[in-house]
């Protein structure tokens, strides 16, 4: 979180929770950060949000928003998990089977 204030704010340090309810603004600075937070970084951040924000006054609006946005990146990561297939990143380090088989028998 005190990343994501900093972005927004240009201080890690805050003092409350306020600054969680301009949801169009944290969700713009998770979002202009794209190239380099993957999807899977930026619905952690929101799954922090959807932990403390329940239950606080003010913030029903900004808790929905992100709670919408943290079902699209979980939806978005099933399906990727239904495929079976490797992503780009874990290609690159993928290893065949067979491979493994013969250090095994090593």
């Amino acid at each position: 979180m005190e990343k994501l204030h900093d972005r927004l704010h240009g201080t890690r340090s805050f003092e409350d929770l306020e600054w969680l309810k301009d949801s169009a603004a944290v969700l713009e600075s998770l979002q202009k950060r794209k190239h380099c937070v993957s999807y899977l970084a930026q619905r952690n951040y929101l799954d922090a949000m959807v932990v403390i924000l329940p239950n606080r006054d003010g913030f029903q609006t900004a808790l929905h928003t992100y709670q919408a946005h943290r079902d699209k990146f979980n939806d978005q990561y099933m399906e990727i998990q239904q495929t079976k297939e490797p992503s780009a990143k874990q290609a690159q380090n993928w290893v065949p089977l067979s491979e493994i088989r013969e250090l095994i028998d090593e």
